[in-house]
């Protein structure tokens, strides 16, 4: 398991002082900030799609203001208050997987659309982020990684009372050796350290970079992923830990968690494999496998979408990516959880997601993985295998807004 680069220093913050140049070190942070927030995105949906489903509640369902397009690069105070699931917290995920591209796109920097790689062992987490099936040590890892610096770890003011410290600490145990006891980092600590070299670069930026660029802004934003991670996030996830969630009238909520045969326990077991066909560990059940494979091809559209949207002006792709994760993915994620128990795969596809050359080639990567999509879709659909909630148009509206724009 290789570390991601990022360190913590003794007194809890993240160290970024790796590069004297402010503009590499910004460029840095906000490329290991990106992966960061596509693995947390996919570890959501992944602990989302192992739920029951008697406990939709929590996993939660698409509507239709749920990736509604005015939230792509907005926030409001309003949505830290709201009631959570967790498919609420994978999309403010990849919404922050946006606004970290956002922001290295008016620095002139490439968007970064790769997740880290599973397992992802990193010095400022005390165990290692990876795609599980949702379980209390499982929640611990998100309530840790969500938490606020000390929040978790010590006696400050607004500190967890010592008992359930102790409680997150016992369920991290069962993940890995003894968590270090000493003050670590948690997500806020790279946006704080985002925020303080920006305010470096900001004081004197590159000749190179937009002179209009909008840094109390982009300040502002960074600002608003940490909050929204301390505050909403790690509500909605303390609320997992303890069992509310699931038993909110129990008197002793936390019984939900005691047994992971019993009915009410929330997950069921998931099997774990790759959909490419000759994969080490490929999941066994050929049909399970080519419902995971045409949910490989949604994933891959939609990063190579927002890569070509973030890469240009042109907020057409962004849209598009919501169309085939709304349409598509979500029900062949629930589908592989409540018909085959198997866990979607979401395989890598590339190092990068930029699907060609320069703009005209990248469509056209983007349109030919969107055809083979479809040869799947049909396929499966002709076996009857299609999820009940999948929209077939998802694909062929794709290829006809593709080839209208000169693909």
């Amino acid at each position: 398991m290789k570390p991601i680069g990022l360190r913590r220093n003794p007194g809890g913050g993240l160290e970024a002082n790796d590069f004297t140049d402010p503009y590499l070190e910004l460029v840095h942070l906000l490329t290991q900030a990106a992966g960061l927030e596509h693995s947390l995105m996919l570890a959501y949906l992944y602990a989302g799609f192992s739920l029951k489903p008697e406990y939709a509640a929590v996993r939660g369902d698409l509507t239709a203001d749920l990736f509604g397009l005015h939230r792509l690069d907005s926030h409001d105070d309003d949505d830290l208050d709201k009631p959570h699931n967790l498919l609420d917290v994978a999309v403010e995920e990849m919404q922050h997987l946006g606004t970290v591209n956002g922001f290295l796109g008016v620095l002139g920097a490439a968007p970064v659309m790769t997740p880290h790689a599973f397992p992802l062992a990193a010095d400022i987490y005390p165990f290692a982020i990876d795609l599980r099936v949702l379980s209390q040590p499982v929640a611990a890892t998100f309530l840790w990684v969500e938490a606020e610096s000390s929040k978790l770890t010590g006696d400050a003011p607004g500190s967890e009372p010592p008992a359930f410290q102790k409680r997150v600490q016992e369920a991290l145990d069962q993940l890995r050796d003894p968590v270090d006891r000493q003050p670590v980092s948690h997500l806020g600590s790279v946006y704080n350290a985002i925020v303080r070299v920006a305010e470096r670069l900001a004081a004197k930026p590159p000749t190179f970079i937009d002179p209009m660029v909008d840094w109390p802004g982009w300040l502002s934003k960074m600002d608003w992923i940490l909050g929204q991670g301390e505050i909403a996030h790690y509500l909605f996830f303390r609320r997992i830990f303890t069992g509310e969630a699931f038993l909110p009238s129990s008197p002793d909520p936390g019984l939900v968690w005691n047994d992971p045969d019993s009915d009410i326990y929330p997950s069921r077991r998931l099997a774990r494999g790759s959909a490419w066909r000759h994969a080490r560990h490929v999941i066994e059940n050929e049909s399970a496998r080519r419902l995971a494979w045409l949910g490989d091809l949604h994933y891959w559209l939609i990063l190579g979408l927002l890569d070509h949207s973030y890469r240009g002006r042109d907020r057409t792709g962004r849209y598009q990516a919501v169309g085939q994760m709304t349409r598509a993915l979500w029900s062949i994620g629930t589908e592989l959880g409540d018909t085959y128990c198997v866990g979607f795969p979401f395989d890598p596809l590339r190092p990068s997601y930029e699907l060609g050359k320069n703009s005209p080639m990248e469509v056209q990567g983007i349109l030919r993985l969107a055809i083979e999509a479809i040869a799947v879709e049909t396929e499966l659909q002709a076996r009857g295998l299609l999820p009940s909630g999948y929209d077939p148009d998802a694909l062929t509206s794709l290829v006809a807004e593709l080839q209208g724009s000169g693909g």
